[in-house]
């Protein structure tokens, strides 16, 4: 298996507020908005403990909103998009977490196979309140599982 990261900062920020992370066989990408915080905390606790279920997941992402919620001091609190993947070479599985916009695509020989279908939100303080259209974290968690291939490549990415 070979992996490759990077991030940039784009073309509008003067800092990249995006965090990518791994652990074992956990892969993180979180996309920051309004400062690094969010995205770092959703990182460091999905790569400490990846949820092994749609209701785990859903308890982690309520915990971390939870604790962002606590932090809030400004009209813009830190948020964050989340995508997750833990990979079972053994079963060749993988499986996702996802609330927000960061994109997941699979190919195979060449051809896009399977692409995450993305959610206009992001986790934080606002999503708690449910303010400023952000989505519940119960109605946009996409929480699944793919069968891949030894021909197969994933790819994780965002705006």
């Amino acid at each position: 298996m070979k992996l490759s990261f990077f991030t940039t900062k784009g073309l509008v920020k003067k800092v990249n507020e995006d965090v990518v992370g791994h652990k074992n066989t956990i892969f993180c990408l979180c996309d920051g908005h309004w400062g690094t915080q969010a995205a770092k905390l959703a990182c460091k606790v999905l790569l400490t403990n990846f949820p092994d279920s749609r209701a785990s997941a859903l308890a982690s992402l309520n915990s971390i909103q939870k604790t962002l919620f606590s932090l809030q001091v400004t009209n813009q609190p830190p948020e964050t998009s989340v995508l997750a993947i833990k990979l079972d070479p053994q079963n060749h599985l993988l499986t996702y977490l996802s609330y927000g916009d960061c994109r997941l695509l699979i190919s195979r020989d060449k051809q896009i196979i399977f692409s995450l279908k993305t959610k206009p939100t992001w986790l934080g303080a606002l999503a708690h309140q449910q303010l400023r259209g952000r989505l519940s974290i119960k109605d946009a968690l996409i929480f699944d599982t793919f069968q891949l291939t030894t021909r197969d490549q994933v790819f994780m990415f965002t705006d």
